[in-house]
């Protein structure tokens, strides 16, 4: 079960279209199960904000078997222009470093739609950090970065107690079974997986 393509923006565009959306195809969740996938499509919807340069992407809910994933999907040719006209007009010219999970995600797919000569250099340091290969969800998917792996930098030798701390106190990092960030083709896909536990006939009303 797939939902229609919604486009968002940074400024609002279809954001309440691609919520509904989550409505739609958690209609036969319990109402907690329900508010924890539309919570996870607010922090997609934040992202949105937080990218540089005024970005505009597809975003879309499957549903398959007991798991659901969020998409937000933009093509890299579109946003390079618009990228090159925010860095031309910001103070430094460069990026602001971010903070917390939310930011990590930011940065990665900031860094996915960058110049290939830059993502390539941004692919090396993702794999020495431990954070590369293929996404389990998508076989045409060049992952290059996964929340599971970036949690296992973290509690490994290079994670500090701040970034640590702000892992435990994330939403998307508490809701989401796995966050990842790929390039398929001409474009960057962020993906959000959930496993649902109370959903099916019967659990509509409940609140679990």
């Amino acid at each position: 079960m797939k939902t229609d393509v919604v486009i968002v923006n940074g400024n609002g565009k279809g954001r309440e279209e691609a919520l509904a959306s989550i409505e739609q195809i958690m209609a036969d969740c319990g109402q907690k199960e329900k508010r924890r996938v539309r919570l996870l499509g607010e922090e997609l919807m934040c992202l949105v904000n937080e990218i540089s340069g005024d970005m505009e992407a597809d975003f879309w809910v499957e549903r398959v078997d007991k798991k659901v994933y969020l998409h937000l999907s933009t093509n890299t040719l579109m946003y390079a222009e618009k990228r090159k006209e925010f860095l031309d007009v910001s103070t430094t010219g460069k990026n602001i470093k971010r903070k917390g999970v939310l930011g990590k995600i930011v940065e990665a797919y900031e860094k996915a739609l960058s110049p290939k000569d830059e993502r390539t250099a941004a692919e090396m340091v993702f794999s020495s950090a431990g954070i590369g290969g293929s996404s389990a969800y998508s076989s045409s998917t060049n992952l290059m970065w996964s929340m599971s792996n970036y949690t296992d930098v973290l509690y490994g030798t290079a994670g500090t107690e701040e970034e640590r701390d702000d892992l435990e106190k994330s939403i998307i990092a508490n809701l989401a079974d796995e966050v990842s960030v790929g390039i398929a083709g001409d474009n960057v896909e962020v993906i959000v997986e959930k496993t649902l536990k109370f959903c099916g006939r019967g659990f509509e009303n409940m609140n679990v």
